[in-house]
C-alpha cells in the first residue's frame, strides 16, 4: 500500500512538472506571439474621433484622413484606411490606417499634439496589441510612482563624506 502511494505521489510531481514546463511554454508563445503582432501593426495608426457620416465610401474616408494629417503638417502617403468594430448609433469608430513607411508614422506620433492645439476632439494612437499596452501603462504607472516618491534624506548613503 505505501509503495502504491509513493508511486501515486511519484507521479503526481512529475505531472506537476509538466504542467509548470507547459505553462512556461504558453507564455513564452504569448509573448513571441504579441512581439509578432506588434512587428505587423509596426505602421499602423488609429485615428480616434474621425467624425462618421451616415453614408461614407472609401473615397470620402481616404479624403478625411488625409485631411486630418494635413492638419499636423505632415505630408503621408496612407494606404487603406477603415474604420474598425460594429457601427453604433452616438458612437464614432476610430479609423486603422497603414502608412508604408515608418519614418512618416514617426513624423505624424510627433505632431499629433496639433489636432489637440486646434481643439478637436481627436487624437493619433499606435495599433499596439493589449498585452502590449497595458504593459506599457504598467510600466508607466511605475515611473510615475518612482518619480513623486521622496527619499528620506536620513535614509540617503553618506558616503561621499
Amino acid at each position: 500500500m505505501e509503495s502504491t502511494l509513493t508511486a501515486v505521489g511519484t507521479r503526481v510531481l512529475e505531472l506537476e512538472e509538466a504542467v509548470t514546463s507547459q505553462a512556461k511554454r504558453i507564455s513564452d508563445l504569448e509573448e513571441q506571439r504579441d512581439r509578432l503582432l506588434d512587428e505587423i501593426r509596426k505602421s499602423n495608426l488609429l485615428i480616434h474621433g474621425l467624425k462618421e457620416p451616415e453614408k461614407e465610401d472609401e473615397d470620402s474616408l481616404n479624403a478625411a484622413v488625409l485631411e486630418t494629417f494635413d492638419k499636423t503638417g505632415v505630408q503621408v502617403k496612407i494606404d487603406d484606411p477603415f474604420r474598425i468594430g460594429k457601427k453604433t448609433p452616438g458612437k464614432i469608430r476610430p479609423v486603422k490606417v497603414r502608412i508604408p513607411f515608418y519614418s512618416q508614422k514617426l513624423k505624424v506620433l510627433r505632431a499629433k499634439k496639433v489636432l489637440e492645439d486646434l481643439g478637436k476632439r481627436m487624437y493619433i494612437t499606435q495599433d499596439l496589441t493589449l498585452s502590449t499596452r497595458l504593459r506599457r501603462k504598467k510600466y508607466y504607472e511605475e515611473t510615475q510612482t518612482n518619480a513623486n516618491t521622496v527619499v528620506p534624506r536620513s535614509s540617503q548613503s553618506h558616503s561621499s563624506q
